[in-house]
Parts: structure tokens; C-alpha cells; sequence
């Protein structure tokens, strides 16, 4: 639930937490549930998905496999990561989870986005890794199971008349969409140049609300990576009172852009700052 907290912009400012903690939170909580279900409904026992080296999508994932006694591949981006030295702590994590990690040369990985089902994958892997009978998990979660599942998480904005959020594909932002009521702004702050994917996730899976959603791309880096610039005094305190153990590419940035909407008067009403991360 919202936790209403004190904040140095004078606005009516409310908290959404992920209700699972740790390193199978956030956001990513909320996605994978959606396809956990639909795996469940279908009787799929094996799951796939895609993600970097550093992903925190790849760390969710791994989590999901062990706690909901599943197998899992992972589809990991850059051939050279066959170098056991060169694996990420993501990477490490996986493995020790029981997820089969499969490294893909960059080219191929560049087609895998745009497949869509286990049988678009084995086409243009060329080879047959049981993808046939898993369930396909598209990198970030993105699609139409993990915006249902954040529908559920973002149930909890309901009675707010903005939401501020961090926004790498999309599909966190359609979800709360699709939950919040017709008054409601959803600003998604972006952390990625990707500005043409996002708006067609939104367009996608939450059409009829595009109308309410403002992506903020002023703080996207030319490639994901951590927070470069400062936050200010009073945002930097904010943070520290809040996330203790922040991440450096989400949380700063959405932070960031709250402070810039709270300065420039467009936050009006009960304002909801979701925490996407998980730890």
C-alpha cells in the first residue's frame, strides 16, 4: 500500500514499494507474475527470456525460476561472455539459480527482439533448446502478460491524480495506465533513448489512455548506464531518506524529474512516486 511521506517540494506525495522484496521486487516483481500466471494456466514448466550481462530484469528472472520450482534459460547478450571470467554478477547469480545461461553474438541477439513466442526463437537460433514447449518472457518483461501483472501491482493508484516512475520499456508505465483513474497523469521518466518504443508499447497495450502519459526523456543516457549528473541539496537528502540502497540508473532519474514537475507547479493533487527497483 502507499505510504504518504514528507518530501522538501511542499507536494502531497505518496510511496509504492513493490510488495515482494529483495532482488525478485520492484517492478519486475509485477511483470513476471503476469507470465508466472499464464505459465500456469498452460501447464509450462520451462521459461525463456532474454537479457545483458548486467540486467536486473536477468536477476529478477533467476529468482523467479528458484522460488517457483521452474527451469529456466536465459538468452544472454554477447558471445564473449563463454569466458567464464567475464561474467557479470547477474550472470553468477543466474547460474547459481539453476538458470541455463546461452550466450548470443550481438547480431543474432538483434533479431531475437522481434520474436514473440518460444517457436520464433528455435526459427532463428536455428536449433531446438526445448523452446518449442517453454513460455517466452521478451527482454524487460515487455508484452501483454507482464503489463496484467503490473496491472494488479498498480491497482494501488487508483486515487492519485499523477504517478511518477522510471520507464525502460513501457510496459510498467501502460499497466498503471490501465489502473489509474481517467484524471490521472502518468509521467514516465525515461532511461533509455528509446522514446519511439515506449510510446509504441503504450500505444499498444494501453491505447485508449495514451492521452494521459508524459514521457520524460530529458535525463535518457546515449546508453544505459548510471545517473551522471547531480541531484540537488534537497532531492540528494530525499533520496538518502527513502533509498538507502538505491540503484544508479532508475531511481536518481525518476527522483530527478519528481523535483522538476513539483518546481514547475505540474503536480496539482495527490501525487503517487512508484519505486521501481529491485534490490
Amino acid at each position: 500500500m502507499p505510504e504518504k511521506i514528507m518530501n522538501p517540494w511542499g507536494i502531497d506525495l505518496y510511496l509504492l514499494r513493490s510488495a515482494v522484496p529483495g532482488v525478485l521486487g520492484g517492478n519486475k516483481a509485477a511483470k513476471l507474475g503476469g507470465y508466472i500466471a499464464r505459465a500456469r494456466r498452460e501447464g509450462r514448466h520451462h521459461l525463456v527470456t532474454m537479457a545483458g550481462a548486467h540486467s536486473n530484469h536477468l536477476r529478477a528472472f533467476a529468482a523467479l525460476i528458484k522460488n517457483e520450482h521452474l527451469s529456466g534459460t536465459a538468452l544472454i547478450r554477447g558471445d564473449e561472455l563463454t569466458d567464464v571470467a567475464r561474467h557479470s554478477h547477474e550472470i553468477r547469480f543466474a547460474i547459481s539459480h539453476g538458470v541455463r545461461c546461452q550466450f548470443i553474438d550481438r547480431a543474432t541477439y538483434r533479431q531475437l527482439r522481434s520474436a514473440r513466442t518460444g517457436n520464433e526463437l528455435a526459427d532463428i537460433l536455428g536449433e531446438d533448446l526445448s523452446l518449442h514447449e517453454s513460455l517466452f518472457i521478451p527482454e524487460g518483461g515487455l508484452g501483454a502478460d507482464g503489463v496484467s501483472g503490473v496491472v494488479a501491482w498498480a491497482q494501488n493508484a487508483s486515487d492519485f491524480d499523477h504517478v511518477v516512475l522510471a520507464c525502460a520499456t513501457g510496459t510498467t508505465a501502460a499497466g498503471f495506465l490501465l489502473a489509474s483513474a481517467e484524471h490521472c497523469t502518468v509521467h514516465g521518466v525515461a532511461v533509455l533513448q528509446n522514446s519511439a518504443a515506449v510510446m509504441e508499447a503504450i500505444a499498444t497495450f494501453a491505447a485508449a489512455q495514451a492521452g494521459r502519459f508524459h514521457l520524460i526523456d530529458k535525463y535518457a543516457p546515449h546508453r544505459f548506464g548510471p545517473w551522471r549528473g547531480t541531484l540537488s541539496a534537497e532531492a540528494a537528502q530525499f533520496s538518502e531518506r527513502y533509498f538507502s540502497r538505491a540503484d544508479v540508473i532508475y531511481t536518481p532519474r525518476a527522483i530527478a524529474a519528481l523535483e522538476d514537475l513539483a518546481h514547475s507547479r505540474q503536480l496539482i493533487g495527490r501525487i503517487l512516486f512508484v519505486y521501481t527497483y529491485n534490490e
